[in-house]
């Protein structure tokens, strides 16, 4: 039995690539939060409430200090070091996907 797509099933093909615009909605972002709440896999935050983070292959994190507009999902899960370096209160970061 052959496969076809009907005209009246909605399927455009075009509009199926998402947007590779750095912030738009639907985009993912490595981030971490601005508190030192731990943050679990699908909470929400404000953009004004995330930074912008990179990681390093040691397991380090950098974070610039620009926010990201929108509302944003964590989809992974943060926490903060509470030792007793001179980084006591090192966020973590995590990957994040813009809701709105």
């Amino acid at each position: 039995m052959a496969s076809y797509v009907r005209g009246n099933d909605n399927f455009d093909s075009s509009s199926s690539i998402p947007s590779t615009t750095a912030g738009a909605v639907g985009t993912y972002a490595a981030l971490h939060p601005t508190t030192n709440a731990v943050r679990d896999q699908g909470d929400t935050l404000a953009g004004s409430s995330l930074r912008y983070a990179g990681f390093f292959s040691y397991g380090g994190v950098q974070y610039n200090g620009t926010s990201p507009s929108g509302t944003w999902r964590c989809m992974g899960c943060t926490g903060y070091y509470n030792g007793s370096s001179s980084n006591s209160t090192d966020k973590q970061a995590t990957i994040w996907v813009r809701i709105s």
